[in-house]
């Protein structure tokens, strides 16, 4: 039997927060909503898992923050069967969250608030590891 391809995905990994709104309000208005249903997501995320269910040997590089966001996207990556070891957990700073606003026609109104959080935090030397683990591919998101 081969063996499984080795899959590095460097890129996103953020916490969806759901509501279903009633509608989308003028500027300065309001609507109501479900409280906030999170999930894991961010494309980066979203291949890994996809890959790892597919039985390649799939790892991820991203930035998370040490929170509860953190905690919560870095044990669904592992429950998927994504190679977190290149996961960077840094200190003081929040995870990526985005919240996500679907209405009943299932239009959605999305803030990807990622700015100044971990997902900022990954650097060159962050990937050095790449030449001795010798991927099949590397997948890049945003």
């Amino acid at each position: 039997m081969d063996r499984a391809k080795k899959v590095v995905v460097i890129g996103d990994v953020f916490a969806d927060m759901i509501s279903k709104v009633r509608g989308f309000p003028e500027t300065g208005g309001r609507t109501f909503g479900t409280s906030f249903m999170r999930n894991s997501g961010g494309t980066g995320g979203n291949i890994a898992a996809g890959l790892a269910v597919l039985g390649m040997e799939a790892s991820i590089v991203c930035g998370l923050g040490d929170d509860e966001n953190g905690e919560f996207l870095l044990e669904e990556l592992k429950q998927s069967g994504v190679n977190t070891e290149h996961v960077k957990v840094t200190a003081g700073l929040k995870s990526g969250a985005v919240p996500i606003m679907v209405d009943e026609d299932g239009e959605r109104v999305i803030y990807v608030l990622v700015k100044g959080s971990a997902f900022e935090a990954i650097e060159p030397e962050d990937l050095l590891f790449l030449e001795e683990m010798n991927p099949d591919a590397l997948c890049f998101t945003e």
